[in-house]
């Protein structure tokens, strides 16, 4: 009895965390020092980055599949420094908000999900605005 009211309150978890987060990056920026680096060594790598990312998307480990090395996380996404953290604002946003990162039961709160929808509509605005829009450098 014992594992099945475990494994109901394991698969209710499950379900929670499985729906999408809403909201689509438009760039819409009311702050721009939010895109400052900053503002995102300040709080973007303690409130964000280091939580849910640097586990496996660190500048500072080495490729491979085991414990203390990057999982097979991709090298050009490095949270852990701010041109890492910018290199594709929209696919950080997309994997997030479909729930596949972070993996292995890590969730992300409400407050977690806005602080990297805000964060990043910025990054998309000062890229804007500086002219530097073109995915194909990234």
């Amino acid at each position: 009895m014992l594992r099945i009211l475990a494994f109901v309150v394991l698969s209710l978890g499950v379900a929670s965390c499985s729906s999408p987060i809403e909201g689509e990056l438009t760039g819409a920026c009311n702050d721009m020092t939010m895109a400052e680096a900053d503002y995102f060594d300040e709080v973007m790598l303690e409130g964000f980055f280091d939580i849910h990312c640097t586990v496996c998307h660190s500048r500072d480990l080495p490729v491979g599949m085991g414990p203390g090395t990057r999982r097979g996380a991709p090298q050009s996404f490095s949270y852990n420094v701010h041109d890492g953290a910018i290199i594709s604002p929209e696919a950080t946003w997309e994997r997030v908000a479909d729930r596949t990162m972070p993996p292995m039961g890590r969730e992300v709160s409400d407050e977690e999900a806005d602080l990297l929808f805000n964060w990043l509509n910025c990054v998309l605005a000062a890229e804007e605005a500086s002219g530097d829009d073109d995915d194909s450098a990234r």
